[in-house]
C-alpha cells in the first residue's frame, strides 16, 4: 500500500482532534444531542479536516467511498522511521479510514437524532483505536502529556485545558 508522507504538526493536529471527538463524544452521552451538535458549531468542523486531508495526501477519488477500510499495527520499521530518523509516513488505507471515521462524525452531527446510540459509541471507540494505535505510536511523550490536555465537550472548569487552535497546521484551510 502506498505510504504518505506526514508532517509532524499534521500528526499532532490530527490526534488532538481525533482525541478531542472522542472525548467529547464520551461526555454527551450525559446531555442531549442538540447541545452536542451546538457545542460543535463552534469547532472546527469535521468536513473542514476532511477537505484538509484531501487537498493535503491527494486522496483518490474512487477509493473514499470504500465501505470496508482496514489499518493494521503499525510495524517496528515505520515507528522507528517516525522516532528515530524523524520520518512520519502514513499508509493511504490508514489515511482513508481516518477520512472514513471524518465523514461518520458528520453524518451523525447532520443527523436529526435525539440520543447517543450504539452507533456513535462504535464511532467513539473507532476513533479511539485509530490515534492510539496508528498516530500515538509516532508522536514523543512530550507532546503526547500536551495532547492529553485537549479541550473538549463539558470538561471540568479545573482542568487545564489546551485550546485545539494550538495545534492546527499552518497549513490548515
Amino acid at each position: 500500500m502506498k505510504k504518505i508522507k506526514v508532517e509532524y504538526n499534521q500528526l499532532m493536529f490530527l490526534y488532538a482532534y481525533l482525541r478531542l471527538i472522542n472525548l467529547s463524544l464520551d461526555r454527551s452521552r450525559w446531555t442531549t444531542w442538540s447541545e452536542f451538535q451546538l457545542y460543535y458549531k463552534d469547532v472546527i468542523q469535521p468536513n473542514k479536516v476532511i477537505q484538509y486531508l484531501e487537498s493535503s495526501f491527494q486522496l483518490p477519488e474512487n477509493d473514499l467511498t470504500q465501505s470496508v477500510l482496514l489499518f493494521k499495527k503499525k510495524d517496528i520499521a515505520d515507528v522507528l522511521a517516525a522516532k528515530v530518523f524523524k520520518r512520519f509516513f502514513l499508509r493511504q488505507s490508514e489515511v482513508l479510514y481516518c477520512y472514513k471515521l471524518l465523514r461518520s462524525l458528520e453524518n451523525f452531527l447532520n443527523s436529526n437524532s435525539e440520543n447517543y446510540n450504539m452507533e456513535m459509541e462504535m464511532l467513539r471507540c473507532d476513533i479511539a483505536e485509530y490515534y492510539r494505535v496508528i498516530l500515538e505510536k509516532m508522536i514523543s511523550r512530550r507532546d503526547l502529556y500536551h495532547l492529553m490536555k485537549i479541550e473538549h465537550y463539558t470538561q471540568s472548569e479545573h482542568l487545564r485545558t489546551i485550546k485545539l487552535d494550538e495545534f492546527v497546521p499552518s497549513d490548515f484551510l
